[in-house]
């Protein structure tokens, strides 16, 4: 549960998501049997997961009861770190605002307290885009590859 994978993610996420690893097939029912966590917990957390890509619904009983599945782990964990690497672009236009509002400003913001240590910290993290976009490329391409073969375990 400490894995780098799991960082920065809501207590209960890692526990349902090794579930999800381990089981590949479960409902909303069956997470809180094996976890304890409330209706409410497990419903967001199936939410996001959906969202991420991690899980998807893979069948609807006539009662209405929803199985979520992880068609594959490899696929899983590709889509999580797509999800994220979305979350970090969706900063960009901010952290180039603040550049050049820092930029703008320099002259008058440099004898501030601080200012030398936010305007390295900005740019470091600007800088950062360089490196992750080819990343991310690199990571959609690999998926569209993935899936081209039908490879649902990552072994081909």
């Amino acid at each position: 549960m400490n894995s780098p994978l799991f960082v920065g993610q809501s207590e209960y996420m890692p526990t349902i998501k090794s579930y999800f690893i381990t089981r590949r097939d479960l409902t909303q029912k069956g997470i809180k049997e094996l976890t304890g966590y409330s209706t409410g917990v497990i419903s967001q957390a199936l939410n996001e997961l959906l969202e991420m890509g991690f899980i998807e619904k893979s069948h609807v009983s006539k009662m209405g009861k929803i199985t979520y599945s992880m068609r594959s782990v490899v696929l899983s964990f590709i889509n999580f770190y797509l999800d994220g690497f979305k979350e970090y672009d969706g900063w960009k236009e901010e952290i180039e605002e603040m550049m050049a509002g820092l930029e703008n400003n320099k002259e008058r913001l440099r004898g501030l307290r601080g200012f030398d240590v936010i305007y390295k910290y900005v740019s470091l993290f600007l800088s950062s885009f360089a490196i992750i976009q080819p990343i991310m490329e690199i990571i959609k391409d690999q998926k569209a590859k993935f899936e081209a073969k039908g490879d649902i375990n990552g072994l081909g």
